[in-house]
């Protein structure tokens, strides 16, 4: 890093990936061994070692005698995390004053130090970049964020082939036909389409549904007993903010799309404009793109998490069809 690339990041101001540290009471190598993982555990970023939060640089002190060795930094962090975090250290020199440049990239892992500590960066309660325990359900979280488990396939023990519901069951072959899937499927008995789908687990002599099967055809009374996470709103608001129609589904996947999509079509205005002789409809927002959007933020979200999913019309809508494409 040099000094003008240091500079740019200075003028950034700090975030989730960006600390600065003041060093004008030397701060421990424990301290950066611990700013380091929670870099790794978040998204990688940049720590500033001689630099205040205001983006003043007070300058860094040697950490190695007379100077500070970016090789022995780098090995000395390397030896202090589990797993072992590679790093690139440099010294550039600003206004006659050196900062130690820590550079850390995504880990593909949960991070600790060598002692234990496992700390996540976050954007904390007053909008500021902080530093916190990254307890256990935080961690499984974030495991399922690196594709490390697969929350979807654990089974639900306390539901049976019952939870079903055989209603969900023809709602999926008639999407099969809708949307020109694998036409095989649709002649196949609803055990045999759970089974091929990977929905259940043979446990003895009984089926045993797993997440992605009750979110996709469980009863409703049963997706909210046991998956009490998967709630989804769908919200209309005036030009002045104002909640004018706030539906909310526990539902299974495939029903929720289905109504959400029927009241985003419902809303979804078209005008006519003359190609040649021909007048071609145009809507406001492309069909397609949105179920593509609803689609990803559905199957995409993290179900352990106890968050709700909320669709706003026209804005919201927007930025999802542009955040598509």
């Amino acid at each position: 890093m040099n000094a003008d690339r240091l500079k740019g990041i200075i003028a950034l101001g700090e975030a989730v990936d960006r600390e600065f540290k003041s060093d004008r009471r030397k701060i421990s190598d424990a301290e950066i061994y611990e700013e380091v993982v929670a870099m790794a555990n978040a998204d990688g970023g940049v720590l500033l070692i001689g630099v205040e939060n205001d983006g003043t640089i007070s300058g860094a002190q040697p950490r190695h005698e007379e100077t500070t060795d970016p090789i022995r930094l780098q090995s000395a962090i390397f030896n202090n995390t589990s797993p072992n975090i590679n790093t690139r250290i440099s010294v550039p020199e600003v206004q006659g004053r050196k900062v130690i440049a820590i550079e850390v990239d995504i880990y593909p892992e949960i991070c600790a130090t060598a002692q234990g500590k496992a700390i996540r960066r976050i954007i904390g309660p007053d909008g500021k970049p902080a530093t916190v325990p990254f307890l256990p359900h935080d961690q499984r979280s974030r495991r399922v964020d690196l594709g490390l488990i697969d929350f979807s396939a654990q089974l639900m023990g306390d539901s049976s082939f019952d939870s079903f519901d055989p209603l969900e069951f023809e709602r999926l072959r008639q999407t099969i036909t809708r949307l020109r899937g694998d036409q095989s499927l649709k002649d196949l008995s609803n055990e045999e389409i759970a089974k091929a789908l990977r929905l259940v687990e043979t446990q003895g002599d009984r089926l045993v549904p797993n997440v992605a099967g009750l979110l996709l055809l469980g009863r409703e009374e049963i997706v909210r007993k046991l998956l009490p996470t998967h709630e989804v709103h769908f919200q209309v608001l005036d030009a002045q903010g104002d909640v004018k129609v706030n539906d909310v589904f526990h539902r299974p996947l495939l029903h929720v799309l289905s109504e959400v999509e029927s009241r985003f079509a419902a809303r979804n205005e078209e005008r006519e404009v003359m190609v040649g002789m021909f007048r071609v409809p145009v809507p406001d927002y492309s069909p397609i793109g949105f179920r593509e959007a609803l689609s990803n933020a559905l199957l995409h979200r993290d179900y352990t998490c106890n968050s709700r999913l909320l669709y706003t019309n026209w804005i919201s809508v927007e930025n999802l069809y542009h955040w598509m494409n």
